[in-house]
C-alpha cells in the first residue's frame, strides 16, 4: 500500500511541476506579447543588402477580440 501511495504522491508532483512550468511559459509569452521592439535594417532583408537606411517599432498585439 505504502508504494502505492508514493506513486501517487510522484504523480501529482510531475502534474504539479508541469502546470506551474505550463502557467509561467504562458504568462511571459503573454507579457512579451505586449510590445515587441524591432529594430530594421538592411542586413535584415532578403537577400541582404548595403544601406545607411534604417528603422525601429514597436509591435503591440491587442487582446480583444472582435
Amino acid at each position: 500500500m505504502n508504494t502505492f501511495r508514493q506513486r501517487i504522491r510522484s504523480s501529482v508532483t510531475a502534474s504539479a511541476a508541469t502546470l506551474l512550468v505550463a502557467l509561467g511559459w504562458t504568462i511571459a509569452m503573454a507579457a512579451s506579447a505586449a510590445g515587441l521592439k524591432v529594430n530594421l535594417s538592411g542586413e535584415q532583408q532578403v537577400p541582404p543588402v548595403s544601406t545607411s537606411a534604417s528603422g525601429n517599432g514597436t509591435i503591440t498585439v491587442s487582446r480583444t477580440s472582435q
